[in-house]
């Protein structure tokens, strides 16, 4: 089995930081982008999503020829939208670490249930989640909020769009020979792609993400940079690059963060 490092909490969260920040200072109103990594090299290609998010359908997806009561899918590919050639590169490590023969692999589950295609309808439940004994098999993580909310479905064009209150994103990663978690909970997550089939097998090609991270559980957030070097979460991401009025006061609370992804067929237990 291959295995993950602490470095890898360390690049995600230097990520993170810094795509947050990167365009606050000449938008604060505008969304910014993150990245999550952990692994050791980096790539200078841009890894994540193949083709662009499209709710009205489009000629790069095919809507499935019948559809299903459900669908359960793991993210195959993340990637935080930026043009900064950094962060490019930071999205090339994320994208290593969705190789399931790691230790700590990213593991991001989509649960699709009670779909009715006539009524444009179906139940959708998002977040991180665990290997199982049996390959391809996976849990959710006990973090992950058991709730479901409605979400929409075009038959035509097998667009969906959806909210994910709280997705809870975990890494997980070793040290000193104990297993340790870092958490990040992403806000309000609106959810949108196109379900495709191709070959008889139903997939997300064109995932985006949309969503925020509180200052308040960021200030509750404690990571580890290096052994023994703890800090707040909001140290890392910078106060000062705070970019997103959660709750509509007026002042700016939260990190605006969008990201593209892809999904394919999984089994969750």
């Amino acid at each position: 089995m291959k295995s993950t490092s602490k470095l890898c909490v360390l690049v995600m969260m230097c990520a993170l930081a810094s795509a947050c920040g990167g365009e606050s200072e000449n938008n604060a109103n505008n969304s910014n982008n993150s990245n999550n990594t952990n692994n050791t090299t980096a790539s200078n290609n841009t890894s994540g999503t193949t083709g662009t998010n499209n709710t009205s359908g489009g000629q790069d997806t095919t809507p499935p020829s019948e559809y299903e009561s459900g669908y359960q899918l793991r993210f195959t590919s993340l990637a935080f939208v930026t043009l900064d050639p950094v962060l490019r590169a930071l999205n090339g490590i994320l994208s290593q670490n969705f190789d399931q023969e790691l230790d700590f692999p990213i593991v991001a589950l989509i649960d699709i249930k009670d779909l009715d295609a006539s009524a444009g309808t179906f139940e959708l439940k998002g977040g991180s989640g665990l290997k199982t004994l049996t390959p391809g098999a996976y849990e959710w993580d006990p973090q992950t909020p058991d709730v479901y909310s409605t979400a929409t479905l075009e038959s035509d064009t097998a667009a969906i769009d959806g909210l994910i209150e709280r997705f809870v994103f975990v890494a997980v990663f070793e040290s000193d020979g104990e297993e340790k978690r870092t958490e990040l909970v992403l806000n309000e997550l609106e959810f949108t792609g196109n379900l495709d089939e191709t070959d008889g097998v139903v997939t997300i090609p064109n995932g985006r993400l949309k969503g925020y991270v509180t200052k308040v559980d960021a200030d509750a957030t404690i990571i580890e940079l290096t052994p023994g070097n703890t800090l707040p979460l909001t140290d890392v991401l910078k106060e000062n690059k705070i970019n997103f009025d959660s709750d509509g006061d007026g002042a700016d609370d939260s990190w605006l963060l969008e990201a593209e992804f892809t999904a394919e067929p999984t089994e969750i237990r």
